[in-house]
């Protein structure tokens, strides 16, 4: 598979990923990749595609959207925006985010880096809003 071709179908995979077309989602990464976000760090396509469970379950109408590409080599960056809903509130979430992809010689997903503020997702699940506003105001302050 060319890079070309393995970014349209990263994109459009993503772009609609669900319970139901999960397992196809997965064909894109290697057996022994390697995930991690803020919350994680696994080795292992069995433990990522738990992972993708794990937030398709527990969050409401979970999608990726706009999603955008820089691609060099084997080294793919995207940026993009996880919209959900919580289940308990229904509330409509947005978190903007920057994944990080290395692809093997077989065009596969070997390493997945994701980036994005932890704390707007910690803040729909725990009564923690007051303690990081007051903590974001006094960075903001010191600058």
């Amino acid at each position: 598979m060319t890079r070309d071709i393995f970014l349209k179908n990263f994109i459009n995979k993503a772009s609609i990923l669900s319970e139901d077309n999960l397992d196809e989602f997965m064909l894109l990464y290697s057996e022994n990749c390697i995930f991690t976000d803020p919350f994680h760090s696994v080795k292992g396509k069995g433990k990522v595609k738990k992972i993708y469970q794990s937030m398709l379950t527990n969050l409401y109408d979970a999608k990726f959207t706009e999603i955008k590409s820089v691609f060099s080599d084997n080294e793919l960056i995207l940026r993009w925006r996880l919209s959900f809903k919580t289940k308990s509130h229904r509330k409509d979430v947005q978190i903007p985010g920057v994944s990080y992809l290395i692809l093997n010689h077989h065009s596969l997903i070997e390493n997945h880096e994701d980036f994005w503020d932890s704390s707007l997702l910690l803040v729909q699940f725990f009564p923690l809003n007051f303690s990081i506003n007051w903590a974001k105001s006094i960075i903001k302050k010191n600058i």
